[in-house]
């Protein structure tokens, strides 16, 4: 069996009233974007009603994508809520990056284009074996595509790239969105963050969930940006030197991500 170890909560050293304010902010923030989302359903579920052929097909469109987003933000909530209680298991076997990679971008291309996005994806025509949980580095590459998607300006591009850095893999994903203020580089992987710049990243989970799934693997994530040109996160896990054997056993892992 694969052996599945836990993740630490980030900043689990914090007082009760800090606890509090984080539990009251959580519930502020997901309330407020959990119900522009349920309005944005009410609206296209009228509008589903009153229309018929292509514009009764976008509406549907539109349920589908709000949908979406509300499992993404109550995944998000249930994980921090894991993730505080110590609970978020990680479960790291060998696998093929660059498959995941593909069908990641393959996935996310049809939310690209209704912005009329590029979308690429630059990798090895080679498997890129590296030792990594399936399902959560693809939660972590969901958060990342999310984001260049949503802060990408119209007709943007977005590209994703894969090498190999001595024993690890390392990714990129690069939009060419608002930027990110270098103060706050590091702000963005706090959960709640809220930055200077009210256009830039921030009141989310995502990015701090994926920095405790990332550490958990013994790997790193990071940001580079120019304000005005864009941002380019990255992130690395440990590599795999050859593909595995049939009935190989995943490697184990033990301890947490750290702070």
């Amino acid at each position: 069996m694969p052996t599945a170890f836990l993740l630490d909560g980030l900043g689990s050293h914090t007082s009760s009233d800090s606890l509090l304010a984080q539990r009251d902010r959580m519930i502020a923030v997901f309330g407020h974007d959990l119900r522009g989302l349920l309005n944005a359903l009410t609206i296209n579920a009228e509008l589903f009603l009153r229309r018929d052929g292509e514009a009764a097909v976008e509406s549907a469109k539109n349920v589908r994508r709000a949908v979406g987003r509300m499992d993404q933000l109550i995944t998000h909530l249930l994980d921090y809520v894991r993730l505080k209680a110590n609970k978020l298991a990680v479960v790291p076997q060998t696998l093929d990056a660059a498959e995941l990679l593909r069908e990641a971008v393959e996935i996310f291309r049809p939310l690209a284009r209704v912005k009329s996005l590029s979308l690429t994806l630059a990798v090895p025509d080679t498997a890129l074996w590296a030792r990594a949980d399936h399902d959560r580095m693809f939660q972590v590459l969901s958060n990342l595509l999310s984001n260049a998607i949503k802060f990408s300006s119209v007709k943007g591009n977005i590209s994703v790239q894969a090498t190999t850095l001595g024993h690890d893999l390392q990714v990129a994903v690069r939009d060419d969105g608002p930027g990110i203020p270098e103060g706050d580089l590091d702000r963005v992987f706090e959960g709640f963050c809220q930055l200077q710049n009210s256009d830039a990243r921030g009141l989310g989970l995502g990015l701090y969930i994926s920095k405790a799934i990332i550490e958990a693997h013994g790997g790193r994530i990071w940001a580079t940006s120019r304000p005005g040109a864009g941002s380019t996160f990255h992130f690395t896990v440990p590599g795999s030197g050859s593909e595995p054997a049939a009935k190989a056993s995943p490697f184990e892992v033990s301890g947490g991500a750290t702070a």
